[in-house]
């Protein structure tokens, strides 16, 4: 279990750096290592309004995949819609 932190720390650091396809390959990477989790069914742990949750957010929380979405969607003007919509799902 400490191993699966400490590469996840690792790997987490490159999430921050200023490069699109450093972003890219490690979230590849824990997408693929890590297993996916479930959505939080109860509002209070997940912050937010529980019809909400029950309508929006059921299911796998696939957060690593939306991230590296995220990253494939070129920053423009015209593609920011797409980019808050992926965002607030991450948030939840």
């Amino acid at each position: 279990m400490a191993q699966n932190r400490d590469l996840f720390l690792a790997l987490n650091r490159n999430l921050s750096k200023n490069s699109t396809e450093l972003r890219k390959a490690t979230l590849k990477v824990l997408d693929s290592y890590f297993a996916t989790e479930l959505y939080l069914t109860d509002a209070d742990l997940a912050r937010v309004d529980s019809d909400q949750v029950k309508k929006f957010y059921t299911g796998e929380c696939k957060m690593l995949s939306k991230l590296l979405e995220y990253e494939h969607i070129k920053l423009a003007f015209e593609t920011d819609r797409p980019r808050a919509s992926i965002l607030r799902n991450i948030e939840v």
